[in-house]
């Protein structure tokens, strides 16, 4: 868990981390239930993109969570990226193994609740990673984890015969999956 700028610093202050404390996940699950009704149950799980490490996938983290404002409870979803431009295959070999992980979390975050909001945000590769998720969630059936998501993919590094593979595999979501891309999008046309 990670502390932010204090309470009352300005809203345009420059994000900062000024605290980590490490969690098990009996802990973790333990605090994201205190911190839920809170803030409205909405809980926002970031998972990153290809050549991103962690360190960098926190700080995007706290910037989303400052962006979103106090009703939404941050989560961020790290898989080993090598954090290199050259280790493209051994990341998407390590995002292939956080699978498991990401539908875990996914799982346990919409049973903290009752009728939990969970929106989940995947940036590059991560985009991939969570398709992968919700097609081995539906695969799986349970339809019970998938109605409480809200799923937005950013420039999502997945080629497009295989993303109309993986959305008819999940098929229909309430909401539809948000797609954000650019046409102009170099880093992606090249990987």
């Amino acid at each position: 868990m990670f502390r932010l700028r204090d309470a009352d610093a300005p809203r345009a202050a420059k994000t900062r981390i000024v605290e980590r404390q490490p969690l098990g996940r009996e802990a973790f699950f333990s605090q994201v239930s205190r911190e839920m009704p809170a803030r409205d149950r909405l809980v926002v799980v970031f998972v990153h993109g290809y050549n991103e490490s962690y360190q960098e996938a926190v700080l995007r983290m706290a910037e989303l969570g400052e962006a979103l404002g106090p009703n939404a409870l941050p989560v961020l979803f790290s898989w080993p990226s090598r954090a290199s431009v050259f280790s493209y295959d051994a990341d998407r070999d390590a995002a292939i193994y956080a699978r498991d992980d990401l539908v875990d979390l996914l799982t346990a975050l919409s049973q903290v609740q009752a009728n939990p909001d969970v929106a989940v945000i995947g940036h590059s590769m991560g985009g991939w990673l969570v398709m992968e998720a919700l097609r081995q969630l539906r695969l799986s059936g349970r339809d019970d984890v998938i109605d409480h998501l809200q799923v937005a993919l950013a420039a999502p590094d997945i080629d497009p015969s295989v993303l109309v593979r993986q959305l008819g595999a999940v098929g229909r979501m309430d909401p539809a999956i948000t797609l954000l891309v650019s046409p102009d999008d170099r880093a992606l046309a090249l990987s």
